[in-house]
């Protein structure tokens, strides 16, 4: 495959064409080949245009009345935070500070009420009823979630189609807010589709461009949209950024090994990727950073971000144990106030406590440990319907891929979306074993394996065109000039 920029980034499908023709020859074809796609790239882009305002539009507007529309059921939940969001997003209108509550003429941090949030939701909030001076209400949070959807799901079809897979967009533009609008919650958590989607987008094209061999202006731009989803994913929730942060790092591992020429300029390219996915994850602490700074608040001694260890704690108690645990948070609070009785409900000491409690079981019984998580991962395949799905669309993957190394040539696009996919379905079990299997958390798992589909796809009509694997092996890009 080829590389990021510095590298030889063209040198995959030029290596191929050296061996039968001469340069002149190639730039032609380059140049005959380019010409041609772009004509037939219209009809594609046309029908995929066609699906954003006749399906996914409807869908996102059907989205926006959902609550009023159909009764409260088990996919209709209230979240207890949002009235501090509210809360927040009036004093931010009043005072110009985020992240804060006004207690009569005194700012505090939002954490001090309602800590241990992600912080996207309620800054979002407030910078629009800054910016339209307007009051708001729980009703605009699902507008929020659906709003986070369709931006994920439509920069995800975009990005898809600059890597030449557009069924695959079409699928994601046709399938994704099918996804995104089966769950309803006035709360955060149908938001998280879409925030899957905007962590996906810098792996995807950190490992795809080079794939598809695109140019290096274009992977730039995607570059910049990728640091910015993967920003938006660590505010609106952090553990599907971090999913994200260690798929991008992953991707560029990938990339570099896969590379055949490593130069100095590659290696920088890859390091500055690295550094700008792990500088990513800084964006909630630098935004609460900048609010103390500018209204000189003091620090909250309140978790600011999702803390980890309480769900880690109450995580093994998810289903049946022998450590006398529940998924409730009276629990891990009583486990910690064992320990100390002062201590404060979700304080960064709070957190210490439960993340040494934690340690203690798991150091202690290892194997009644590693039951509950197979307990647990047996629990999310059967919730999430993810393990005969997933079967049905390895299989005919892995077939008509094998099939394929007879006609092209080296790395492919389509194996960039496989790659990055299955880290994220791997990450999503992950969650659920750790944390807990509810379909709440899980269901983002389904936009990659609509992904999987699309790819399965995409691969058939490649094998058509490459003339059922019969040819001499040639690039992809050759097949699709052909």
């Amino acid at each position: 495959m080829g590389s990021l920029p510095g590298a030889d980034w063209s040198s995959r499908n030029a290596g191929h064409r050296l061996n039968r023709t001469g340069r002149g020859t190639i730039m032609k074809t380059t140049m005959r080949g380019t010409f041609s796609q772009a004509i037939r790239s219209r009809p594609a882009l046309s029908l995929l245009l066609l699906a954003f305002v006749f399906c996914t539009l409807p869908l996102f507007v059907h989205s926006l009345t959902r609550g009023q529309q159909e009764p409260r059921s088990f996919y209709y939940a209230d979240w207890s935070s949002v009235a501090v969001w509210v809360s927040s997003a009036d004093c931010a209108r009043t005072t110009g500070a985020v992240l804060a509550v006004c207690q009569g003429d005194r700012l505090v941090p939002i954490a001090d009420v309602t800590a241990g949030d992600d912080p996207g939701h309620a800054l979002t909030l407030e910078l629009y009823s800054m910016l339209t001076r307007k009051p708001v209400t729980a009703k605009d949070v699902p507008t929020i979630n659906a709003t986070v959807n369709l931006v994920g799901i439509s920069l995800l079809a975009a990005l898809l189609f600059c890597l030449r897979l557009p069924v695959v967009s079409f699928v994601v533009l046709t399938g994704g807010p099918l996804l995104a609008s089966q769950y309803y919650t006035v709360g955060p958590h149908p938001a998280n589709l879409g925030v899957a989607c905007l962590a996906a987008i810098l792996p995807l094209t950190v490992l795809g461009m080079p794939m598809a061999d695109r140019s290096r202006k274009l992977f730039w731009v995607w570059f910049g949209l990728g640091i910015c989803g993967l920003s938006a994913a660590m505010l609106y929730r952090e553990a599907v950024g971090l999913m994200g942060v260690v798929a991008s790092i992953v991707a560029t591992c990938v990339s570099y090994f896969s590379s055949a020429r490593r130069t100095r300029g590659a290696v920088l390219s890859y390091v500055v990727v690295i550094c700008a996915s792990v500088a990513a994850m800084m964006v909630p602490k630098a935004i609460i950073h900048a609010r103390d700074a500018a209204f000189n608040m003091p620090p909250s001694n309140m978790m600011q971000q999702h803390g980890a260890w309480h769900n880690l704690y109450i995580g093994l108690g998810a289903v049946e144990n022998p450590f006398g645990l529940s998924w409730d948070d009276g629990v891990a609070f009583q486990a910690a106030r064992r320990i100390d009785p002062s201590v404060t409900f979700l304080s960064n000491d709070y957190y210490a406590l439960l993340k040494h409690e934690y340690f203690e079981i798991v150091v202690h019984h290892p194997w009644e440990v590693a039951v509950v998580y197979l307990k647990k991962l047996r629990a999310a395949l059967r919730i999430s319907s993810v393990g005969l799905p997933l079967i049905i669309i390895l299989v005919p993957i892995v077939f008509l891929r094998l099939r394929l190394r007879r006609s092209v040539a080296g790395w492919i696009a389509a194996d960039a979306i496989l790659v990055v996919s299955s880290l994220f379905i791997s990450m999503f079990l992950a969650q659920a074993m750790l944390f807990h299997q509810s379909i709440q958390y899980l269901f983002p798992i389904e936009i990659f394996l609509l992904l999987g589909f699309g790819v399965a796809v995409e691969l058939l009509l490649l094998l058509f065109r490459a003339g059922g694997g019969a040819r001499e092996p040639v690039t992809e890009g050759e097949i699709l000039q052909s």
